[in-house]
């Protein structure tokens, strides 16, 4: 079982909701998703409702998946079940993962024929490589050769070569994403970039607004939303603060003050909290600001998209243009051996 995607968490936010708002207990809405959700959620939708079944939280029952389904998921259902607004949270998730689906949809169909391009090159200069081989096999002598390779083994060498280069950098990223103190570090390193990281801010702090409204709303104290929310962003560098936080707000400082230590919080964010804080009206301000907020991380991320897309066509272009400078220099040096 890998990791399961935007799309299908889409779904299965969308059917929970429908569920519970149509009065199905929790253990019962998650049978259902185990009976008729997508395919590769079944299996998660089975565990979690026995353990439901057998009296533990949702908290808990996802706990076991957290390498499976995104932090900002699982911790956001933590604070729809701790706050009894499952419904309201799970139509948050699914705006959110909606979006995700549509930039994603949006990066693909830009940088699908630039892509196409690259393999298709790729592939036809293996194929070039291969008959070079064939070539001095029957002539005994090949007129050139790309890289030094020639024949099938060239080719062959080519071609992993291709793939390390290009598969490479993004498992790296992958596997850095995925570790612990090396997720933390990547993700603080993200925040100070000039473009995703106003965008991932935006995206963290609508989150955590959201969840803070949520929570603080339904009457839990502020040491304890406070944990929640930072976690709920789903962003390494936040959830780390969640602990530190949580300590400090219990001890009587205000949450405000508490979360300008991060140095992750935007003066606006700061500046919104301290206001709502002074005047007892944290839960309606924060829902403001978490809706502000949504909105410019959907458009920064809009223009990150464009940036990447444009950027992997780019590549693209620099690569081909470089081989077929390459392999033209090649023909006009042959040109000049054989005029001698």
């Amino acid at each position: 079982m890998g990791h399961v995607n935007a799309a299908t968490l889409t779904l299965v936010c969308r059917s929970l909701r429908h569920m519970l708002e149509a009065g199905l207990a929790l253990p019962r809405a998650w049978e259902q998703l185990a009976a008729k959700g997508p395919r590769m959620f079944r299996r998660i939708a089975e565990t979690v409702a026995a353990t439901l079944g057998q009296g533990e939280s949702l908290e808990s029952a996802l706990a076991q998946f957290r390498f499976h389904l995104p932090a900002f998921f699982t911790a956001a259902l933590a604070v729809g079940e701790r706050t009894g607004r499952l419904p309201e949270v799970l139509l948050e998730l699914e705006q959110a993962f909606t979006l995700q689906v549509e930039l994603r949809r949006q990066f693909w169909s830009r940088v699908s024929w630039p892509l196409f391009q690259f393999v298709a090159a790729v592939l036809v200069l293996a194929l070039f490589i291969w008959l070079l081989g064939v070539i001095e096999s029957v002539a005994g002598k090949s007129p050139m050769s790309l890289f030094g390779l020639k024949g099938e083994r060239g080719a062959l060498i080519f071609l992993g070569g291709m793939a390390l280069v290009t598969l490479g950098p993004f498992l790296a990223l992958r596997y850095l994403f995925t570790q612990g103190r090396h997720s933390v570090a990547l993700h603080q390193w993200l925040l100070r970039l000039p473009v995703i990281g106003g965008a991932l801010q935006a995206l963290a702090e609508a989150r955590l607004a959201q969840a803070l409204a949520v929570a603080l709303e339904a009457g839990l104290v502020v040491h304890e939303a406070a944990e929640l929310g930072l976690e709920a962003t789903g962003n390494p560098a936040y959830a780390k603060w969640a602990k530190p936080i949580r300590k400090q707000t219990r001890q009587g400082q205000q949450l405000s003050e508490a979360l300008k230590s991060t140095g992750l919080v935007s003066d606006d964010f700061l500046a919104v909290l301290s206001v709502a804080e002074a005047a007892g009206a944290e839960p309606d301000a924060l829902r403001r600001h978490a809706q502000h907020r949504y909105e410019q991380a959907a458009d920064r991320l809009r223009f990150c998209t464009s940036l990447a897309a444009g950027a992997v066509w780019l590549v693209v272009v620099i690569f081909i243009a470089s081989l077929v400078v390459r392999l033209f220099s090649q023909y006009v040096q042959m040109l000049n051996e054989f005029e001698f």
